[in-house]
């Protein structure tokens, strides 16, 4: 799981979402570290950019089973 909340001029806004895998991802010569993840209201995967300086907190939690 992910918990990552970015600063709006009218407070935080945030979201947990489920951690399928990890990527980098190469845009005209720059990599970008991602966290594959699910946010349970849409289908598919999305690329959560991990080195962009706009979130105000990003925390994780492992389930060890």
């Amino acid at each position: 799981m992910i918990h990552c909340g970015i600063s709006l001029s009218d407070g935080r806004n945030g979201h947990t979402m489920v951690v399928e895998g990890y990527a980098q991802i190469i845009v005209n010569n720059t990599t970008f570290n991602t966290a594959m993840v699910s946010d349970g209201w849409d289908n598919g995967v999305y690329y959560l950019n991990l080195d962009t300086s706009q979130y105000s907190d990003l925390k994780g939690t492992v389930f060890k089973l």
